[in-house]
Formats: C-alpha cells, sequence, structure tokens
C-alpha cells in the first residue's frame, strides 16, 4: 500500500439500480400475470409483441415490467435473442429502455460474451445520442472482466478518442480494464502533467490494486513529485516484462 496523508480517498459508489429504481418510483416488483406475458413474448422469439405490449402499459404497470425485464427476462435469453431484443425495442426509445437492456447485460454478460453483441451494438452506436453512449460505457465497462469485451465497447463508444477511453477505463477496477489503462496511458506518454493526475486519481481510490497501477505509472513513465511512499517495489527488468504481457502485468497488480 502506500502511505499519502496528504491524499484524500474517494469514496466507492456502487450501483444498485433496482434499489434507485425503487426508491425512485416505489416500484411494484413482482406482477405474476404480467411476468407470464413477458416471458411468452420472449419465449416466442417476439420482439415486435414484446415492444407493442410495453407501449400499451399504464405507467405503474411498465415500470413494474421494466424491472420484471431487467432482473429476470432480458437475462434469460440466448445471446443471439437478447440482442435481436435490443435493435427491435431500445431505438424506439433510449430513454425508456436502453436502462433496462443494459441492467440485464450486466447481469448476462459479466463474465464475458458481450462480444457476440458487437454488430447490434454497433448499429446502434451508428444513430446513437453522445448521452447514449455514455451510458453504455458507464454502465457497462466496470462490469467486464475479459479484455476482447471491454476494447470492443470502447471502439464502439469512444471511436479512438484515448482521453475519453482512459476517462471511461479509470472508473475500472478489475485486471483486464487496469491492463488496457495502462497501454492506452503509453499514448499519452507525452504529457507528463496529465499522467501524473490520473496516476494522482488512482491514489484516491484508495485501494490496494490501484495503488500497485499507481505504482506501475510512476515508475514506468519516470513520473516526478507524487505525494507519499508506495510499498510495492519494481526491479528495471519488470517494467520491461510489461510490455504485450498481461499475466505478468497481473502478477505485480495482485502484489
Amino acid at each position: 500500500m502506500i502511505k499519502a496523508e496528504s491524499i484524500s480517498p474517494i469514496p466507492t459508489v456502487h450501483s444498485n439500480l433496482s434499489f434507485i429504481r425503487n426508491l425512485m418510483y416505489n416500484v411494484r416488483p413482482h406482477n405474476p400475470a404480467l411476468l407470464q406475458r413477458l416471458r411468452g413474448y420472449a419465449q416466442q422469439n417476439d420482439a415486435e409483441g414484446l415492444r407493442d405490449c410495453l407501449s400499451g402499459l399504464s405507467n405503474s404497470a411498465f415500470r413494474t415490467a421494466g424491472f420484471m425485464l431487467g432482473e429476470t427476462v432480458l437475462p434469460e435469453l440466448e445471446a443471439e435473442q437478447f440482442w435481436h431484443f435490443f435493435e427491435v425495442i431500445v431505438p424506439t426509445h433510449t430513454k425508456a429502455y436502453l436502462g433496462t437492456f443494459l441492467k440485464a447485460a450486466i447481469h448476462k454478460f459479466a463474465a464475458g460474451g458481450l462480444t457476440d453483441g458487437r454488430e447490434a451494438l454497433q448499429r446502434f452506436s451508428s444513430q446513437a445520442t453522445a448521452i447514449d453512449l455514455r451510458k453504455i460505457i458507464e454502465q457497462l465497462l466496470p462490469s467486464l472482466t475479459q479484455t476482447a469485451d471491454i476494447e470492443m465497447l470502447l471502439d464502439i463508444c469512444c471511436h479512438g478518442n484515448i482521453k475519453q477511453e482512459v476517462a471511461a477505463l479509470m472508473r475500472t477496477n478489475g485486471e483486464a480494464g487496469y491492463y488496457i489503462l495502462f497501454n492506452r496511458l503509453k499514448k499519452l506518454e507525452g504529457e507528463p502533467e496529465l499522467l501524473r493526475s490520473h496516476c494522482l486519481t488512482l491514489m484516491r481510490k484508495n485501494d490496494h490494486r490501484s495503488f500497485n497501477l499507481a505504482c506501475i505509472i510512476h515508475h514506468y513513465f519516470g513520473l516526478n513529485d507524487l505525494p507519499g511512499t508506495f510499498s510495492l517495489r519494481l526491479e528495471t527488468y519488470e517494467l520491461s516484462r510489461l510490455d504485450g504481457n498481461y499475466k505478468h502485468f497481473c502478477k505485480i497488480l495482485a502484489r
């Protein structure tokens, strides 16, 4: 760890969409008859029917349906079916449906498999607003554990904007996200003050993995004037092995 009394920790924000939605709208989370109806459309692969059904519900029933879709119905779908429903329903009213599908995607694809939706997400991104894309990356990125999924999401939502990608990756905390973040920071090597700022942000997260990544960045880029003293010790040969070696990076990150 690092001893740095001058750095105030950033509080960890845990997103619990179900809890927040219940607080905001007092959602009735269960309605067996409505759940059976929603599952019927899913079982028949009738995305258009589900879309029309949802548009005809009362406000309270719609909120209940959204809860059950995000928690139960959509996560039960096969990947191909999920993305078919996504493409049919979400573009009709992104404000109403995107959050529900993202919540389901977190349940369904966090452990891997988001890349199955590459084509659907790319088609959606071509008509999505900047707010839609930001919502996708902010909600999905922290839950992903596979480098391929993360790279795909960055490509679709950030369109090669390195600083935007780095800002998104700074919100993650997993090995895969931090490995990609480290490699993206190499493209900012000519901006030491920006690298130092990112390093300080990592230190303020106040957790072991973030401290170790800050230490890696500090030594790899030769940054100066960082407050505190890192407990992680790195040899020169270890730094050279960080390039293109995911396993070695993860080993140091966890040390």
